[in-house]
């Protein structure tokens, strides 16, 4: 999808320093190797007994359209690359915490392309008819301990041709599992805005949305480049959710040229323990757009230029490796 380089650099700057997912609850590990892979279908091959041991091994994220050949008779807005059914098929024996009382383990998917359907040892979790929304699973109930367990997910792209830009096929995007109790912090439910801004001070309001079945005393902090704490809050999580307003003294403006971020930190308390957290990345910065000046970055008038700039990499598909979007950017930006 078509994004303007002015955009792209505020995604950088605010997603290229964080290495978790974005869900905003538990504890996540990143699932990059040790994928099993083939570009087939059969109803077995969810099972967990299937003998998967002549697959491809594969590295997730994966796009499986890169690696095909080109053909006239394939779709020009798919690079004339095929499109296809293909399953993934993942080994794993959960840790002791992961199957622990008041415990949960989840599967986060960040993208799949397309209409995926994933299993957990023989049991479907759920359908995802969407390849760009992230969407996350509860293996817990089918979990079984100190013994092989088998995540598999079938991908649809068999209507190839389904996209004005190319889309790639397959889990093109990280895969997470994510440890947390059973009760915790909502997904994606923790959000900040800045109320005011001048030079000397920020005051900045973050708001936690509901969760089912969780209240909780929160402690909220913001942390500086430095993970130095420089203001805090305490709230109470409760069945409207919570908010806290915080001071930020001697503000470090987000720039285009100085791309500084705070993180905003909630965490979930029992007694004086740690139950649960959620980080978020903040850049303190102001933006204006006017009829008759056109667009303001912290009150400097700034020009918007863009490229017609799509989520792949060429031919490296879109399971683009991290350094060359920092690459690209970069160039873009001395441009």
């Amino acid at each position: 999808m078509k994004k303007i380089i002015f955009t792209l650099l505020l995604l950088c700057a605010t997603t290229a320093s964080s290495l978790q997912a974005q869900t905003s609850f538990g504890q996540p590990r990143q699932i990059t190797d040790q994928w099993r892979f083939t570009l087939a279908d059969n109803t077995t091959f969810s099972q967990t007994d299937f003998d998967d041991s002549r697959w491809q091994n594969v590295q997730v994220p994966h796009d499986w359209g890169v690696t095909q050949p080109m053909s006239p008779h394939n779709g020009s807005c798919q690079g004339y690359l095929p499109g296809g059914i293909g399953w993934y098929r993942l080994h794993f024996q959960p840790t002791l915490e992961d199957v622990a009382a008041g415990r949960k383990l989840y599967v986060y998917f960040e993208g799949v392309y397309n209409r995926s359907r994933v299993y957990v040892n023989g049991y479907e979790l759920g359908y995802r008819p969407s390849g760009f929304a992230s969407f996350l699973y509860d293996l817990t109930p089918y979990l079984q301990a100190n013994a092989d367990n088998v995540l598999a997910v079938r991908v649809d792209h068999s209507r190839q041709n389904d996209s004005r830009w190319y889309t790639g096929s397959g889990i093109y995007r990280p895969v997470w599992f994510i440890n947390a109790p059973e009760h915790h912090l909502p997904l994606w439910g923790t959000s900040w805005r800045v109320v005011k801004q001048t030079a000397k001070q920020v005051q900045v309001e973050v708001r936690i949305d509901p969760s089912e079945g969780f209240e909780a005393p929160l402690v909220v902090d913001i942390l500086d480049a430095n993970e130095h704490v420089v203001a805090t809050a305490k709230s109470r999580l409760g069945k409207s959710g919570a908010a806290v307003q915080l001071n930020i003294s001697s503000p470090h403006a987000w720039t285009l040229d100085d791309p500084y971020l705070y993180k905003v930190r909630v965490r979930a308390m029992q007694g004086s323990a740690e139950i649960d957290r959620a980080e978020v990345p903040m850049g303190l910065r102001t933006l204006r757009f006017d009829s008759n000046h056109g667009f303001a970055i912290n009150g400097v008038w700034t020009k918007v230029k863009g490229v017609c700039l799509h989520d792949d990499a060429g031919v490296l598909g879109t399971a683009v490796p991290s350094n060359v979007w920092r690459h690209r950017l970069t160039t873009l930006k001395n441009l």
